[in-house]
């Protein structure tokens, strides 16, 4: 059944194409970046062909086909163009203690296996019916002509079923192996930091933190820690290079896959990235500044995702769907919640930052020496779409406001997924690039100091052989 682990591995290929096309100087983040990005690109090339299947209900085969067809047409550029090299000096440079780390996370991914209780029935139930009756929306489980609003045109639902028909491997084992793909993607999501060391911290702190995670394949985890993050990075570097134009093009596809991963992260993209793209536009709009165009497209590019979201709030009033147990529990808890007499609301601690712990002085030292640093202009960006959720879960008015606009209190919660990327990429990672001139020039020194010892030494003994001799 291992062998459905080089079907995600083939899918590279195509992406790698396309990101030296579009992405060309995003692929100097390394290792991870590459793995990242490239995953990214080929889930935008087939999302087309997705959506298309899923509305016009087509055979999983015709899906299974265009995913042969991006391989060979991915294997061919990257022969045409002789990238085997780079390809080959990139894997060269992931051959270091981080990936030694997320290897091992994989491995044991790999045995240990996604979970198969919980909302995985879900997922396997929907995998299973596009396998047996081809794409569409229909409720796995309900009889037609109900549809199934949540998770509608769903990207990764599709490839596991291909991956299936095209391996013969079970849609249960098939699902059971890919942990080991989505704790490599998860990883990846460390991206949004330019320096590939610092990189790698992120990546270790994330193996550190979702390693013991069985579920990590769900789209409601793959979708913020993986897509969201590379687009936070994305953001940021539209912010930075305002002139380039590639990032509405990254931006827009990074959007049309998150909404078809998970329509919740697709708007919660769009409410901490469009004020901060939006804020870039009418500056340089204002001040007449050139490029500012690509600012107002990047802010286009992401609300590219709103229709999915949208899609399924109509779809879910018109559609009977099964409530689970905990489905119900949580409706009984928002019951609660409402009938309290406060009138107004926050989200509890514990969904961000975490209580005043070791982590918080962190975040603190980490930002203020970030916002002093060489790359101040990306931590501030990145500060600022932090901040659009640390108002919104803290202001009372404005999380209230939210809660009723979702609907459900748990809802809201999902977006703490921005403040723990917060509190890699301004806490610990921006210690570590704030340190990073003081242990280089220890390190110099040291080696300096060791080279020096040999020479000394290697001078002494041979002028001792030359008085033997």
């Amino acid at each position: 059944m291992y062998i459905t682990l080089f079907f995600w591995l083939l899918l590279l290929l195509p992406g790698y194409a396309v990101a030296r096309h579009v992405a060309k100087d995003d692929l100097e983040s390394g290792f991870l970046g590459v793995i990242g990005i490239s995953y990214l690109l080929a889930f935008a090339v087939l999302s087309p062909f997705s959506i298309l299947g899923y509305v016009f209900e087509v055979p999983l085969a015709a899906f299974s086909v265009v995913y042969c067809l991006a391989i060979v047409a991915g294997a061919v550029e990257i022969t045409r163009n002789r990238w085997w090299r780079q390809i080959g000096r990139v894997s060269v440079q992931g051959l270091c203690l981080g990936m030694v780390i997320v290897g091992a996370d994989m491995a044991m991914g790999a045995f240990h296996g996604s979970a198969l209780v919980g909302d995985a029935v879900t997922h396997l139930a929907r995998i299973r019916a596009l396998v047996d009756h081809g794409m569409g929306n229909h409720n796995p489980f309900v009889g037609p002509p109900h549809t199934f609003p949540i998770y509608h045109t769903n990207l990764l639902h599709a490839l596991q079923a291909s991956c299936s028909q095209l391996t013969g491997v079970s849609h249960i084992k098939t699902w059971f192996v890919s942990l080991a793909w989505a704790q490599l993607v998860v990883a990846s999501g460390s991206y949004v930091f330019e320096r590939r060391w610092v990189a790698w911290i992120g990546a270790v702190l994330a193996v550190a933190y979702y390693g013991p995670t069985s579920f990590l394949v769900y789209p409601n985890k793959l979708a913020p820690l993986w897509i969201c993050a590379i687009m936070i990075g994305w953001t940021i570097r539209a912010g930075v290079y305002p002139g380039s134009w590639n990032r509405p093009v990254l931006l827009g596809a990074g959007a049309l896959v998150l909404g078809q991963l998970h329509g919740l992260y697709a708007g919660f993209a769009c409410v901490v990235l469009i004020p901060v793209l939006g804020f870039f536009a009418l500056y340089r709009w204002i001040r007449k500044r050139e490029h500012r165009w690509y600012a107002a497209l990047c802010v286009v590019a992401v609300s590219m995702a709103l229709p999915f979201p949208l899609i399924t709030r109509a779809m879910s009033e018109r559609s009977p769907t099964i409530v689970s147990e905990a489905a119900a529990a949580v409706t009984a808890d928002a019951a609660s919640n409402e009938s309290d007499e406060r009138p107004w609301t926050t989200m509890p601690a514990q969904s961000g930052w975490g209580t005043l712990d070791a982590r918080l002085p962190i975040l603190v030292a980490g930002t203020l020496l970030a916002l002093m640093g060489r790359r101040r202009n990306q931590a501030a960006i990145l500060l600022a779409i932090v901040g659009t959720v640390a108002l919104i879960f803290y202001v009372p008015p404005l999380c209230s406001a939210f809660i009723g606009l979702l609907g459900e209190r748990w809802m809201l919660s999902r977006m703490s997924f921005v403040l723990h990327l917060g509190l890699v990429g301004l806490g610990f990672s921006s210690l570590a690039y704030s340190l990073e001139p003081r242990l280089r020039s220890s390190w110099q020194r040291s080696i300096v100091s060791v080279l020096e010892t040999i020479s000394k030494r290697s001078i002494v003994c041979t002028r001792a052989t030359r008085t033997l001799i």
